[in-house]
């Protein structure tokens, strides 16, 4: 009640954009978010639903680790990290987080 009109309205366009953002995150393959990951330059609210998605993901076993998308997937991810938004670092610290705990010592954790 306290907000005004203007900050109702940004709220509720930020809410529709984050909605759009995991409808189209909803469809893709993990090849293709590893994709979308590689680098920076996609709108931050995509990232970020592709981050929340293999976050999912690895904490229901969704990622095969000896699958050939998994090291792309994890460069993908590590791209994030220096991101300026932190919660696009957060979510991707969380997922890095999430796959090692799954799958342990892998070579996909390595450097390039």
């Amino acid at each position: 009640r306290g907000k005004c009109i203007c900050a109702r309205i940004m709220d509720r366009n930020a809410d529709a954009e984050a909605d759009a953002a995991r409808r189209t995150v909803s469809r893709l393959s993990l090849c293709e978010l590893a994709s979308l990951l590689q680098d920076r330059r996609p709108d931050w609210t995509l990232r970020e639903a592709a981050l929340q998605r293999l976050l999912v993901m690895a904490r229901s076993g969704g990622i095969d680790a000896d699958g050939a998308e998994f090291k792309p997937l994890v460069l993908g991810v590590s791209a994030q990290v220096p991101d300026l938004r932190s919660q696009v670092v957060r979510s991707a610290c969380a997922v890095l987080v999430e796959l090692a705990v799954a799958v342990g010592d892998h070579s996909a954790f390595d450097r390039p």
